[in-house]
Parts: structure tokens; C-alpha cells; sequence
């Protein structure tokens, strides 16, 4: 969970460091001090970054953070695959999940039981599922 905390600081650290570049540079534009030509175009690049930022990284945190005070996480169990093990992430069937990697491990065909936030799909909680050996 501290894994997402940090995430979500960062995350509104950029979002809020974007929002003041975006105040000083329109009010450079609005008081006509542009040096060149093309920073007058300054303000709509960083209010393109700033909608991809929150929408992609910043909005979808904010909104799980309820969801992990409340503990209703959603909970799956999905098999792990060697090509869907990566360093901070595991794909599983199309969808891409986010994980502290020192805190987690995942080995290959083995099955676990995550608990991950709805929207940023953040691993919250990994539990290992071990089938009991059944005598023939």
C-alpha cells in the first residue's frame, strides 16, 4: 500500500507543479512578456500534459483511495506467465497490474490471489495459491 501512497504523492506532486507552470506562463501571455514567438503556444502544451497526466496517473489514484480506506479492493486470482512478469507490472489476460517488486514476487504458472485497486490497478495484497496433493 506504500507503493501506491508514493505513487499518488507523485503523482499530485507533477499534476500540482504543472498547474503553477501553466498560471505563470498564461499570465506571461496575458502581460504580453513573451520573449519568443512560440512560447505564446507554451500554455496549450502544458494543458495537453497536465489532461494526460491526471486523467492517466492523478484522477484514477485520487478515486482508489477510497476504495483502499474502505478495504474493498477487488480481489481475482490469476496465473502468473513468464512473458507476463515484468519488473513493476504483471499482464494477465490483456490487463496490466502494478506492483512493488520488492515487496512481491512472482514465479512463473504458479496461481495467486491479488487484491487491486479498480481503477489504477495497483497490487495491494498478493496471497499464493497452493493446491493440497492428492493421493492416487
Amino acid at each position: 500500500m506504500l507503493f501506491f501512497l508514493f505513487g499518488l504523492a507523485v503523482s499530485l506532486l507533477v499534476t500540482g507543479i504543472l498547474v503553477a507552470l501553466l498560471g505563470k506562463s498564461l499570465i506571461v501571455n496575458w502581460e504580453r512578456k513573451n520573449r519568443r514567438p512560440l512560447s505564446y503556444l507554451t500554455p496549450v502544451l502544458l494543458t495537453l500534459v497536465l489532461l494526460y497526466i491526471s486523467m492517466t496517473q492523478a484522477v484514477p489514484r485520487v478515486l482508489d483511495v477510497v476504495t483502499i480506506f474502505a478495504n474493498t479492493c477487488t480481489v481475482e486470482e490469476v496465473v502468473a506467465r513468464q512473458e507476463g512478469i515484468h519488473w513493476q507490472s504483471l499482464d494477465v489476460g490483456g490487463r496490466k497490474f502494478y506492483y512493488n517488486q520488492w515487496q512481491y514476487q512472482f514465479n512463473h504458472g504458479r496461481t495467486y490471489r491479488i487484491s487491486y485497486t479498480p481503477r489504477s490497478h495497483y497490487i495491494i495484497e498478493v496471497t499464493e495459491i497452493v493446491e493440497p496433493i492428492t493421493k492416487n
